[in-house]
């Protein structure tokens, strides 16, 4: 076989086409030439760092993140109990430190030893490796070494998804918030737009890496988050990001912290009890039912208890007056839109029962039943059922299979429902929930409809950042049930924030 001359070295062993030099290269000048001056271009099919290599960059992360335990293990030994225990250092939930937790947070623990701690006094351990000749690393792994260690920490936001692979992201601690491209496969199929994360990112040189590790923001923490990062680094001298460089596992668990406070306050504020009330019949059951069946809030329903008629109560009628006291985005403006629900009522034999969900609702019932029927009832007995805590449960093992709430009453029959219908009912009711938003007074926007902020150039800003809120929430919706596909660029369009929306960067 006739032998191939390097145009850069001249050695007789050339094997690849380089578009850089314009011949063809021997694999050894093709992996010392991204160390020179000479660089790769980013089409080069045999540059590992190109745009079009990224299963070839992520099988050059792996050989190098093999290499660097072992150089690790090497000069750190362990026990497999240190090991477990110095592992704890390194979990952001720190009351969560089972097998699968402490496995999770071993890359970061890579990185630490590698970069951050010192090792034989002031030097850090790639340092001391450096000092022997990156000894064991080839030519793409050392060039990997120089690019790993300027990782530096970031607050994320996700801009836009460009492909399975390719996201644009901009970084919240950048004051001139310029956005960069991101290479993660699985952050891209886990996360919608507007997706925040505390977050640690790698520049190479043609797109951006995260990780070693990360954890969500949520956006309502994101600036009580950014106010307590500021407390610190301003007491410590230096800015925000240097501070989360040397504390960056101690600022994700303030994040988990955060995020778990808010989520107990939320559940203590929510109206979670199904009361029951029962009274004692006076009269006949018969003389009951004609009574509700000229009330048009009571709709009666099939019974799966021997003996007992069952009816649903719905805002109509008389019960319609709840309305005005609800929310406005529980409120139901008319027929077409949707009826909203009350309770429930059971007739047994002498006995005739109000359910409903929250005390706003059974107050309401109570009173109203009461009115209807005076002195044909007696009051007996009242219970309630406080379901927070089962809520707490779920969501503190949310792969523990249990059955759905039934907001209007005990546990529901979703299952029974076809995805497709639920989905249609979901879109109605999305539909009719963001025509009230548009005028309808926000905290948040200093009491002003969205419409009206929209409009002022001092709360555009602030609508922006709600609106990125609803659009994270609503592209999380579509991902857990594809047959949702909400979509509120109509409401963009009304507000005028042409750039939210979805199609607004592919055009």
């Amino acid at each position: 076989m006739a032998k191939i001359t390097c145009v850069s070295c001249n050695s007789n062993s050339a094997k690849r086409q380089c578009p850089t030099l314009g011949g063809m290269i021997c694999s050894l000048c093709c992996g010392s030439k991204r160390n020179s001056s000479i660089q790769c271009s980013a089409e080069c099919p045999n540059n590992p760092f190109g745009v079009n290599n990224y299963d070839e960059w992520l099988k050059l992360d792996g050989s190098w993140g093999h290499k660097c335990i072992g150089y690790v293990a090497a000069h750190c030994a362990h026990s497999e109990s240190s090991f477990k225990n110095e592992l704890r250092n390194y979990v952001f939930f720190e009351d969560n430190v089972d097998e699968y937790i402490l496995s999770d947070a071993a890359p970061l623990l890579m990185h630490a030893k590698l970069f951050w701690e010192p090792f034989r006094d002031v030097m850090s351990l790639a340092d001391l490796w450096e000092h022997d000749g990156w000894r064991g690393l080839n030519n793409d792994e050392r060039t990997m070494m120089a690019f790993k260690r300027k990782t530096y920490p970031v607050i994320l936001e996700l801009q836009e998804k460009i492909n399975d692979t390719a996201m644009r992201c901009i970084d919240l601690l950048d004051p001139e918030k310029k956005p960069f491209t991101v290479y993660d496969r699985s952050m891209a199929a886990r996360f919608g737009r507007f997706s925040r994360s505390l977050n640690m990112v790698c520049r190479f040189p043609y797109y951006f890496r995260v990780g070693p590790t990360g954890i969500e923001l949520q956006h309502e923490l994101t600036e009580s988050f950014r106010e307590e990062m500021e407390t610190r680094s301003n007491a410590q001298g230096i800015s925000i990001r240097d501070y989360l460089s040397m504390h960056f596992v101690e600022a994700c668990r303030l994040v988990y912290t955060m995020g778990m406070k808010r989520r107990e306050r939320l559940l203590d504020s929510l109206d979670m009890s199904e009361w029951k009330a029962v009274y004692k019949m006076n009269i006949l059951r018969d003389e009951i039912e004609k009574v509700l069946s000229m009330k048009p809030e009571f709709e009666q329903e099939k019974s799966e208890m021997p003996g007992v008629l069952e009816y649903s109560w719905v805002r109509r009628g008389e019960s319609k007056k709840l309305e005005r006291k609800m929310p406005a985005f529980y409120q139901h403006s008319n027929e077409s839109s949707g009826v909203g629900s009350l309770g429930r009522l059971r007739l047994c034999t002498d006995t005739l029962e109000v359910i409903a969900f929250g005390s706003q609702k059974f107050k309401f019932a109570r009173k109203t039943i009461e009115k209807y029927l005076g002195s044909c009832i007696t009051f007996q007995a009242e219970t309630e059922n406080d379901l927070k805590e089962e809520l707490r449960r779920r969501l503190n093992n949310p792969n523990k299979q249990s059955s759905d709430f039934d907001m209007n009453g005990g546990m529901g029959r979703e299952d029974e429902i076809p995805p497709d219908i639920q989905a249609q009912v979901m879109r109605n009711y999305h539909e009719q929930h963001y025509r009230q938003f548009l005028d309808i007074p926000v905290p948040m926007l200093e009491n002003k409809t969205p419409r009206q902020a929209a409009k002022s150039k001092s709360l555009r800003p602030k609508l922006l950042d709600l609106m990125k809120l609803h659009i994270h929430g609503i592209e999380k919706q579509n991902q857990e049930n594809p047959f949702l596909n909400l979509d509120i660029d109509w409401v963009l369009d009304e507000m005028g924030l042409e750039e939210l929306k979805s199609s607004h960067r592919k055009q």
